[in-house]
């Protein structure tokens, strides 16, 4: 394929690559295991100084995906949790389901661990390993690495970097570290040292050779930018009806500003509707739901401020609107369970902005009784959530009788294989969140943290009980959901400097675009759609060019968990060690097992595919989200 294409010295350099010797672990022998040991830097207690804490790593073929953490002492649950998810990731990026192998981590000379700064660094080393990558060797010998890992392969921020790059230097080593913690000049480390968002940036380090980033742009299927235009008239339609019943000449302050926004946001949806027809389906959401929350806030509040009785109102209202996404939960179970690739996600997506409004709706009387404002916001996006629901469902059955076609034991497949990955992603992130509340207790909002374990926890418990029904495209979505919100929950960019704020999102958005054009180029190899993530992607690069860079991160991080879904069922469908359902799977290759040189061909050929700090969204970011995601 084009994309795959390389240069003469491109081929040159895999083939000397090719003659480089080959480091551990040996794969002569059909489950021999894997081993090998990386450095990681660590902060010291109570001094607070940088140490270097080489752990010994071996990887099991043929095992189940136990994760086994041995160290002198105590090892603490987001230690194990992180690892848990760094093999995952690792493995799949790979082109190997995770649950292949069994992963044994020996943390040398150490008394007790915790926190998940080791995870970047195990899963970059196992998608190394298993891609019998000669990088694996320098990755070894001469780096240490500190990072938290994301769900989709980002890494995030964490502490400690000056004391940790100082211990690098004095082990001689290079000390890679999260972008998110870029800092120009580390003041008193005395080696090289490089900001990294992802695993493919690491291997550009170690390779000397950069990668293509330009956006592998694929077209959304035509019945589907048809309902999206159609979905951008009816919600422009009824914002502009919302505005007809208000009179903007006596709004003042926020509610007149309000007011523009919405007037804003139609027209953008108007100007977008031929060109980009998921973009301004995205605006008109968003005028839907600004108009929304302006005519809230006319009838809640009275001129002089907050009016007596409010909360119970915003309870009222709240449990009308769950009576609502219970009849639209309803009469979405009531559809085919088998149908295109495009007809799954569509209908998941549905399921999954029921998720999304219900968790609003769920918090409410807690959100209330500390922010009655941010209350307010919610109702008015669990309210337009139900219209977007409604053109979901117009999508999803647009789009039914396209191919590929999953039958019901696909789709079980599928949910079972999204499922058990939102939950190592959903474990990983609740413990962090956990961590953070026992560790910063006094720095974040720890009420805050607790709802958004209660929400998660509650989304993945509906996607259990949709798959003990045997309504697995409901699955599908609240799964999708539960991933979402570990990610977007959990791992946020957060820029200490302001002044390299556009740099860092760069780096992070290109990584993003190389995971995603290794994904979706693998599923569309052999058939199979990235999902909506090249409706996200556009969407991103969109945002990007009008400057709003945090938005467009985090909208193409959602486009990435979008593919990954899919990727998952790629890799997992062709391992041979899922249960299979007495139905076909449809035949999708392995996109690296059989490649010569593994993943390194995969990275020196152009580099195809392939953070996130520890921060609880704001309202104020749930807001500039919900002002992007449809």
């Amino acid at each position: 394929m084009a994309l795959r294409s390389v240069t003469i010295v491109l081929v040159a350099l895999i083939f000397i690559a090719s003659l480089s010797p080959q480091v551990t672990p040996s794969h002569a022998e059909k489950g021999s295991p894997y081993n090998y040991t990386i450095t990681v830097p660590a902060v010291q207690e109570p001094d607070l100084t940088g140490i270097l804490i080489k752990v010994d790593v071996e990887i099991t073929p043929g095992g189940s995906g136990q994760v086994e953490v041995e160290a002198g002492g105590s090892v603490d649950d987001t230690t194990r949790y992180s690892l848990m998810q760094a093999a995952a990731i690792g493995a799949l990026l790979a082109g190997y389901d995770w649950r292949m192998f069994d992963y044994r981590f020996v943390f040398e000379n150490t008394s007790s661990i915790a926190g998940p700064s080791a995870s970047a660094a195990a899963a970059t080393s196992i998608y190394l390993a298993l891609t019998r990558s000669p990088l694996l060797r320098t990755f070894s010998d001469n780096v240490t690495m500190t990072g938290a890992i994301s769900p989709t392969g980002l890494y995030s921020a964490i502490g400690g970097v000056q004391s940790k790059c100082s211990a690098a230097a004095s082990g001689g080593r290079i000390f890679l570290y999260p972008l998110a913690n870029y800092r120009a000049v580390i003041l008193g480390c005395n080696t090289t040292y490089y900001s990294i968002p992802g695993p493919f940036s690491v291997i550009e380090v170690l390779s000397g050779l950069k990668s293509n980033t330009s956006l592998f742009k694929i077209p959304m299927p035509k019945e589907f930018n048809t309902t999206m235009i159609n979905a951008s008239r009816y919600m422009r339609g009824e914002a502009l009806k919302v505005l007809s019943t208000i009179n903007a000449t006596s709004l003042g302050g926020n509610a007149s500003s309000l007011y523009s926004t919405v007037l804003e946001a139609v027209n953008e949806s108007n100007a977008t509707e031929q060109s980009h027809p998921y973009i301004s389906a995205s605006r008109a959401f968003y005028a839907l739901y600004n108009a929304f929350y302006l005519e809230y806030l006319v009838s809640y509040l009275a001129p002089q401020g907050v009016q007596e009785g409010l909360l119970d109102k915003i309870s009222r209202e709240a449990d009308s609107l769950l009576e609502n996404l219970t009849m639209l939960e309803e009469n979405l179970s009531m559809l085919p369970q088998e149908g295109s690739a495009y007809y799954i996600e569509f209908l998941g997506i549905a399921y999954a902005r029921i998720a999304s409004a219900e968790a609003e709706l769920n918090q409410i009387d807690k959100l209330a009784s500390v922010s009655p404002l941010g209350a307010i916001s919610s109702l008015a996006y669990a309210k337009a959530r139900i219209y977007s629901i409604k053109s979901w469902l117009w999508s999803a059955l647009s789009v039914k009788g396209l191919e590929p076609y999953l039958s019901k034991g696909q789709v079980k497949s599928l949910a079972s294989y999204a499922g058990d990955y939102a939950h190592i992603a959903s474990d990983y992130s609740i413990s962090i969140a956990r961590y953070m509340i026992d560790m910063y207790k006094n720095e974040v909002d720890v009420a805050l943290l607790e709802r958004a374990i209660e929400t998660l926890e509650a989304t993945i418990a509906k996607g259990d009980s949709y798959i003990a029904k045997g309504n697995y495209i409901a699955a599908l979505g609240f799964y999708r959901e539960a991933l979402s919100q570990s990610m977007n929950n959990i791992f946020s960019v957060v820029i200490s400097n302001q002044s390299d704020r556009e740099m860092i999102y760069k780096g992070y958005l290109d990584e993003i675009t190389k995971l995603y054009n290794y994904e979706a180029e693998s599923l569309l190899w052999r058939g199979l759609p990235p999902g909506l993530a090249p409706a996200y992607m556009d969407y991103a690069y969109y945002l990007w060019e009008k400057g709003q860079y945090e938005t467009a991160v985090n909208i193409a991080r959602s486009g990435l968990s979008s593919t990954l879904i899919w990727y998952l069922y790629l890799i997992i469908a062709n391992s041979g060690t899922h249960q299979m359902t007495g139905e076909q799977t449809v035949e999708i290759p392995v996109p690296t097992h059989n490649m010569p040189s593994g993943g390194l061909e995969a990275v020196l050929a152009g580099l195809l595919g392939f953070a996130i700090a520890y921060a609880i969204v704001s309202i104020l970011y749930q807001r500039a989200l919900r002002s992007a995601l449809y």
